[in-house]
């Protein structure tokens, strides 16, 4: 499970990992182009590096969730 709290990690386009990183940080590093959508993202909950562009729409629908009122 992804979680609203996790720290991330990302590789740049020299391969070189960066982070930790917030998930709203990475959210912001991406949607400003700083890295790339098919950048390999990994986080403390993940046994391997995946392009972030297939968990994007997980992550945004955590942000969605979290800033939801009950």
């Amino acid at each position: 499970m992804i979680m609203a709290d996790d720290q991330w990690f990302y590789k740049d386009t020299d391969g070189l990992v960066k982070g930790p990183v917030s998930r709203t940080d990475l959210l912001e590093l991406v949607s400003t182009k700083k890295v790339p959508s098919t950048s390999l993202v990994s986080s403390q909950n993940m046994k391997k590096w995946v392009p972030y562009a297939s968990i994007d729409r997980l992550i945004m629908n955590q942000k969605n969730n979290s800033t939801e009122k009950i």
